[in-house]
């Protein structure tokens, strides 16, 4: 017996919980390796919260604007999910990033983990800057994003604090509260 996160017979908090499922899991896969900027968390939690709707439902009054429609039914939606258990994408993915920094971290200097997880660094850009590729990767208009960057601003130091894992773990809610404050 198949539920479907849009089948009306089937309870909303189990929807939703269908929804962090698959659709959460599949859309924040490997989120600690991204580097997004701005704007595109924005319309990833945009296109979360049109999901999150359209799962919840809440029908528009006959002679409702839309614009009131739309913020209600996205409160609604927020708060339903949020009491379901339903993850915040950009959250966690700030989350996950920092979990993962910090194995990063404390991962042996010469290994292929940090090797892997920082090969796109700033030594990288300026070769292949200078040896005539102008298109390899992504365009040259805008400056290049690396990996540790959102680290930085929060942590200037976060190699060096991530060695302490119980340290580094109660840096987490206030990394949070930092990053999503800047958003």
């Amino acid at each position: 017996n198949e539920s479907s996160a849009f089948d009306r017979r089937v309870s909303v908090r189990r929807r939703l919980r269908l929804f962090d499922t698959t659709v959460s899991s599949c859309a924040t896969w490997c989120c600690e390796s991204w580097t997004p900027r701005v704007a595109e968390l924005r319309q990833l939690e945009s296109a979360r919260r049109a999901m999150l709707r359209k799962i919840v439902g809440t029908q528009r009054g006959p002679h409702e604007q839309w614009l009131d429609w739309i913020q209600r039914a996205t409160t609604a939606a927020l708060r339903r999910s949020e009491d379901a258990g339903v993850r915040c994408w950009t959250e966690w993915h700030y989350r996950r990033k920092w979990m993962w920094a910090g194995h990063v971290a404390r991962s042996d200097w010469d290994g292929w983990l940090r090797h892997v997880t920082a090969w796109r660094d700033s030594e990288w850009q300026a070769f292949n800057k200078d040896s005539g590729c102008s298109r390899l990767f992504r365009p040259q208009v805008r400056r290049w994003r690396r990996w540790e960057d959102s680290l930085r601003q929060q942590a200037p130091h976060w190699t060096r604090l991530a060695h302490d894992r119980e340290e580094w773990a109660k840096m987490l809610p206030d990394f949070l509260s930092r990053v999503s404050s800047r958003e």
